[in-house]
C-alpha cells in the first residue's frame, strides 16, 4: 500500500483511519501532549487478562502508576532483576541439548523466557509459569481472532469458558504471591515486592492489591511475548547469516567467560542482534492512537474521532530512514538510531517502561547460546510472519543446533 499511495493512506477501519511509515508523523502522534492523541479503545479488549495496568490505564491513574513504578525502576531495580535471572538462564544453556540437537527455535526461546520471567520476575516455579503461559496463550489467541484482519468474533463457547477459568486461576496464584510477599517486601527484589514496597509522596503505598495484580500481569504478559518473538527472529536470522553468527561467537570467547550482566558491553553484537531483529520484526504492526481535537499530520487533515497509525513494520524498513532497509545488518546499532525511526518500544509518556529490561534479557540471553552453539536452519521451512494482532514467528522453527 505504501509502495502505491506514499508515506500516508486512509483506511476503511472502525470508520476510517490514517496509517503512516513517516517519521515525522510518529513524531506527532506518540509526542504531543495525550490530549491531542490517545490510547483508543482497542485496550479495553485487554482488560480481562491486564486488568488496568500501564497498558490499559489511562488519566490520572495511569499518570500517578507511571510516575511510581518510574521511581522505583530507577533505583537499579531492572539490573538487580537481569542479574537474578543469570544462574537460571546458564542452567538452561547447559541443558539445552538433552533432549536432542533438532530443535523448535520459537519453543526453546519462549520456554527460557517464561522461566526467566516467571522465576526472577515473580518467584513462581513450574507449575504457575505454565498457567501463565496458557493462560496468555489462550487470550492472545482470543484476541486474534477479535481484531484480526478478517474480525472475526470469537464464537467457542467452552474456548471461552476455559479461559475465564484459567483467568481466574491465574487471578488466586497472583493474590496468593502478594500475601506471601508482604512479609519479605523490605528486602526482594522481584517485582511484585518492590510494587508493594513502593510509597507515593506522602508515605502511603503507591498500589493497592489489585494494582499490584494489574501491573504484575501487564509486566509478564508483554515481556514475555515479545522478547521470545525477538529472541526466535534473531536465531533465524544469525543462522541464515553465519558470517554474522560467527562474528558474534568469536566476540563471546575473547571475552573468556561465561557472559553476565557486568560483561555483555563487551560483546557489543549480542544488543546490536537483538536490536536489529526488533527492527525488521517489531513486537506489533502499528501503535494506533485516536485524535481528540481537530489537527493534521503533514498537511493531510486530521479530524475529531479520527485513528491515526503508526505502521512500524513498515517505518522500520523504509528506505528513507534505513539504508537497504530489508538486510539483516546488526551494524547499524553501532551509533543511536534518529529519532522515531526506531520504535519497537512505542517512545513518549506511553513507552514501554520495561523496554531496558527486555533489552537486557534478549541481549545477554543471545551471548550465552551464541557461546556454546552454532545455530543451522532446517531446508525448507517457510519463515513469515504469522497474521495476528502481534508480529509472532511460525509455531514451529526448526534448527540444528550443535556445539561449538
Amino acid at each position: 500500500m505504501f509502495v502505491r499511495y506514499g508515506d500516508h493512506f486512509i483506511v476503511p477501519m472502525f470508520g476510517q483511519a490514517m496509517v503512516t511509515r513517516s517519521a515525522e508523523s510518529a513524531r506527532a502522534i506518540l509526542s504531543t501532549e495525550m490530549k491531542v492523541y490517545d490510547k483508543t479503545e482497542f485496550v479495553r479488549l485487554f482488560d480481562e487478562l491486564l486488568g488496568q495496568g500501564l497498558v490499559t490505564s489511562d488519566g490520572e491513574s495511569w499518570r500517578r502508576h507511571r510516575k511510581a513504578i518510574g521511581q522505583t525502576f530507577k533505583s537499579g531495580a531492572i539490573r538487580q532483576m537481569v542479574r537474578s535471572m543469570e544462574p537460571r538462564l546458564n542452567h538452561w544453556v547447559d541443558t539445552l541439548l538433552d533432549g536432542g540437537t533438532r530443535l523448535n527455535g520459537y519453543a526453546v526461546t519462549r520456554e527460557v523466557t517464561l522461566q526467566l520471567v516467571g522465576d526472577a520476575l515473580i518467584g513462581v516455579q513450574e507449575a504457575e509459569q505454565v498457567l501463565l503461559l496458557n493462560t496468555t496463550e489462550l487470550f492472545l489467541q482470543r484476541l486474534s481472532k477479535t481484531v484480526g484482519p478478517l474480525s472475526i468474533r470469537w464464537l467457542n463457547p467452552l474456548a471461552e469458558m476455559r479461559l475465564k477459568r484459567m483467568i481466574t486461576k491465574t487471578d488466586e496464584m497472583l493474590y496468593a504471591l502478594i500475601e506471601a510477599r508482604r512479609s519479605t517486601a523490605e528486602t526482594g527484589e522481584d517485582l511484585i515486592s518492590l510494587l508493594l514496597r513502593t510509597r507515593e509522596d506522602d508515605g502511603t503505598p503507591a498500589f493497592s492489591k489489585r494494582e499490584i495484580r494489574d501491573e504484575t500481569m501487564t509486566f509478564v504478559s508483554a515481556g514475555y511475548e515479545t522478547t521470545a518473538s525477538a529472541l526466535t527472529w534473531a536465531l533465524i536470522l544469525l543462522a541464515q547469516h553465519q558470517e554474522i553468527q560467527d562474528a558474534f561467537a568469536a566476540q563471546v570467547a575473547d571475552l573468556g567467560a561465561t557472559p553476565s550482566l557486568d560483561t555483555i558491553d563487551q560483546i557489543p553484537l549480542a544488543e546490536q542482534v537483538f536490536k536489529e531483529a526488533l527492527r525488521l520484526y517489531p513486537p506489533t504492526w502499528a501503535l494506533v492512537r485516536r485524535a481528540n481535537e481537530q489537527t493534521e499530520l503533514e498537511g493531510v487533515a486530521v479530524p475529531v474521532g479520527r485513528l491515526v497509525a503508526v505502521a512500524l513494520y513498515d517505518l522500520h524498513r523504509s528506505g528513507v530512514h534505513w539504508p537497504e532497509p530489508d538486510v539483516f545488518r546488526p551494524s547499524r546499532f553501532t551509533q543511536k538510531p534518529e529519532r522515531f525511526t526506531y520504535l519497537p518500544f512505542s517512545t513518549g509518556g506511553r513507552g514501554c517502561i520495561g523496554q531496558q529490561l527486555a533489552l537486557s534479557q534478549g541481549a545477554l540471553t543471545l551471548a550465552c547460546l551464541m557461546g556454546r552453539y552454532r545455530f543451522t536452519l532446517v531446508p525448507g521451512q517457510t519463515l513469515e510472519p504469522r497474521a495476528e494482532i502481534l508480529i509472532r514467528p511460525p509455531k514451529r522453527v526448526l534448527f540444528d543446533v550443535t556445539p561449538r
